[in-house]
């Protein structure tokens, strides 16, 4: 037997690729959340953050994109650190790291396609998204409360408390 093959069958070097394998994986997707937050948090920031002291259409977009920011940062800190394999309570099982992850990719989504769609449109294809998709409701359901959930927030902002949202480019 040679050592390529001592490798291979040495069960704590195949633990260590492994959890080196899944830190790298974690890594990038909290470089692509930072990446998606800074773009997201700079689009918010060019649409406006106040007008007339009052919030202007970038503030939401703006806010969003900085928390996905920060919570890009911990997640990295946590995974540099070592403690979601320490704590696994607070990593969560696999199924639930999945369902983190695609929160937060819709939100990125989300807050990219906010000014070029605007905010109902955006809102609702995203709520659809993440009902069907992330929850794993079935299409009717997703659609019928992404459409009712979308109208009524914008009337709640638009209409009663005249904010400005993001009408997109139609």
């Amino acid at each position: 037997m040679n050592s390529a093959d001592e490798a291979r069958s040495d069960p704590a070097l195949i633990e260590q690729q492994q959890h080196r394998g899944r830190f790298l994986a974690r890594a990038a997707g909290s470089a692509t959340m930072a990446v998606l937050g800074c773009y997201a948090a700079l689009s918010g920031y060019r649409l406006g953050l106040f007008q007339l002291g009052a919030p202007d259409a970038g503030l939401f977009p703006f806010m969003f994109g900085t928390a996905l920011v920060v919570a890009a940062a911990v997640s990295l800190a946590i995974d540099l650190r070592g403690l979601s394999r320490a704590l696994p309570s607070c990593a969560g099982a696999g199924g639930e790291r999945s369902k983190v992850g695609g929160y937060f990719a819709t939100l990125a989504v989300y807050l990219a396609a906010l000014p070029v769609l605007g905010f109902l449109v955006a809102t609702g294809i995203a709520l659809a998204g993440l009902l069907r998709f992330v929850e794993r409701y079935g299409w009717r359901a997703s659609l019928g409360t992404a459409v009712g959930a979308s109208l009524a927030m914008h009337y709640l902002f638009v209409r009663l408390l005249a904010v400005p949202l993001p009408k997109g480019w139609w």
